[in-house]
This record gives structure tokens, C-alpha cells and sequence, in this order.
């Protein structure tokens, strides 16, 4: 679905390209994980699992991105391997974004597979400003050349994906769940 929000039951999800709402792409569920795992092999899934794509093929240098819930204050919670992931408690609701850490992403790179930035300083067009509020900033930075590469790098170039979740507080491991889908 194409939007320039998105509701929830408790506010909604909004991206604003330099400071203007923007239309994006949320679909339901996740590429990587739908659910909780427990130790008894049984999984608890989210209420709300969803995947944000903001296409960014058509941007300039400098260009900021904010994709920013409706109120509520997000707190770092760290991330996995490659990612980076916020949360916080919003109206008896425990929400987290995940996204791709763009940092960790070109270290990454660089370490394993050094020959790509022959002639390039940078694969990825986007850099993650950080945790603003209820959202997470993103600038279009200069230098990156990624269309030579294989097609799983090029579509990582040429779009953002956030993961966005929610579940009521009060039920059982709602920030625990929250914290790993969204990592």
C-alpha cells in the first residue's frame, strides 16, 4: 500500500523527505523474522508487523529522511548484526522501528570484500543521523557508486526498509518480541 500515513491503534507512521510528508510503501510482515521464538519451540507474533520501503533512486545530496511514529520518545535498543533498532511504550503499546545500520553495512564491505571500493569511497547512498525523537533521520550522502555491483547490493542502494511493530504492554514479552522483530 502507497501512503503518506499509515494508522495504528494508537497514532500512526508517517516519512517526511526535508522536512515534507512523503508517500511510501507498507506492506504487512517482515523479511526476517514474524515472530517471537520461545524456548518451547511455540512463537508469539506482534499485532502490528509491517515493512516501510522508501525508494531513494531519485534523490539528491543532502536530502534528509525522517520516518517518525506520532508521538513517543524512541530509545536505542541496540540492534543485531547489521542492524539497529529503537523502542518505547506508547499508550499501553510497546512500538519499535528496525532498520538496516548503513555504517555497519559499509565496514562490513570494506572488510570482506575490499575490491568493491576500487574506484568508490562509499556503496550505500544513505547514512543513519541517528534517533530523533519519535524517529530515525537519514541523509543522502555523496560519493556512493553502487550500480556495477551484484542486484542485492543495488536494491539496497536504491531503497530504505524500515521494519515497523507494535504490541500491547501488558501482554507476555511485548518489549522482549518488539526488540527482535525489529532487530
Amino acid at each position: 500500500m502507497n501512503t503518506i500515513k499509515f494508522s495504528t491503534p494508537f497514532g500512526f507512521i508517517e516519512v517526511l523527505k526535508n522536512g515534507l510528508p512523503v508517500a511510501f510503501d507498507i506492506v504487512n510482515g517482515s523479511d526476517y523474522f514474524d515472530g517471537y521464538p520461545l524456548n518451547d519451540g511455540t512463537k508469539l507474533y506482534p499485532l502490528g508487523l509491517y515493512t516501510i520501503t522508501i525508494p531513494i533512486h531519485n534523490t539528491d545530496v543532502g536530502d534528509t529522511f525522517i520516518v517518525r511514529y506520532s508521538k513517543g520518545e524512541l530509545k536505542d535498543d541496540g540492534g543485531g548484526e547489521s542492524t539497529r533498532n529503537a523502542i518505547c511504550e506508547i499508550d499501553g503499546y510497546v512500538f519499535g522501528f528496525g532498520w538496516a545500520d548503513s555504517e555497519d553495512i559499509e565496514t562490513g564491505y570494506k572488510f570482506w570484500n575490499s575490491e568493491l571500493y576500487t574506484g568508490r569511497t562509499r556503496i550505500l547512498p544513505y547514512s543513519e543521523n541517528g534517533i530523533i525523537g519519535s524517529g530515525i533521520e537519514f541523509e543522502i550522502v555523496p560519493d556512493a557508486k553502487y550500480d556495477d555491483l551484484d542486484e542485492r547490493i543495488v536494491s539496497q542502494a536504491k531503497e530504505m526498509r524500515i521494519i515497523a511493530a507494535w504490541e500491547k504492554s501488558d501482554s507476555p514479552y511485548a518489549c522482549e518480541m518488539i526488540s527482535y522483530v525489529t532487530c
